[in-house]
């Protein structure tokens, strides 16, 4: 899957924000579409598609409108998650193209690395349009945007054990969170720590020195 991708995908609409009736038109195309691409449409007569197919995608709206994780999703992810899931991109055993699988995919998806990495991307886009906004900020307002955006990305950090016991390189995934080593440089200049020390390393000794938040750093350090 693609980050860059995933964060167009984030402009859609919010899944809370259609009626239920349409969410149900809209994954009933998208499982449709999984049939046809798999070839398993074949094996079925037009009814007792019709018939699969609608029962799976009533469920599916049903779980996606209740469950915390699912509902936060985007119109357009939808689409996405499920021909992601066809292509294989999820790790995880599923038996055939049916509900549990497509349930699994959302929720895979809807946590995934790729996907806060667009969220983190679309929140450091914020961050830099107001310290590029018209009204310039304070320099006291923009050392403070600066100091939320690290803790960010250190709040995730300290999330992703998960991903990083399978295999993914931490540096690669505070590059993500570091668009053109800002943050980096910050904290160098700061005093915070080294120059010639990674955001990687810096993360993993506050971490083992039970440190909750970037903040309380920079608090002790004032």
């Amino acid at each position: 899957m693609e980050t860059l991708k995933i964060k167009t995908l984030l402009q859609s609409p919010k899944i809370e924000s259609i009626k239920k009736q349409d969410l149900v038109i809209l994954l009933t195309a998208s499982v449709l579409k999984v049939y046809t691409l798999s070839g398993m449409i074949k094996n079925y007569e037009p009814e007792q598609l019709n018939e699969e197919v609608n029962l799976i995608s009533n469920q599916l709206a049903e779980d996606i409108t209740n469950e915390t994780d699912l509902k936060g999703l985007r119109v357009m992810e939808i689409d996405y998650c499920l021909l992601s899931g066809l292509k294989g991109e999820f790790d995880v055993k599923t038996y055939g193209l049916n509900y549990p699988t497509f349930y699994k995919w959302l929720n895979i998806y809807s946590v995934c690395s790729e996907r806060k990495q667009a969220h983190n991307s679309i929140e450091w886009d914020i961050d830099r349009k107001q310290l590029t906004a018209s009204c310039e900020p304070t320099p006291e307002e923009q050392r403070e945007i600066i100091i939320n955006g690290i803790d960010m990305s250190y709040q995730d950090y300290l999330q992703e054990a998960h991903i990083r016991a399978a295999g993914t390189p931490m540096e690669v995934l505070l590059k993500i969170h570091d668009f053109g080593g800002m943050r980096d440089r910050f904290l160098t200049n700061e005093g915070i720590k080294p120059a010639n020390m990674s955001l990687t390393v810096f993360f993993d000794n506050c971490r083992r020195d039970k440190v909750k938040s970037i903040k309380e750093i920079f608090d002790r350090k004032s």
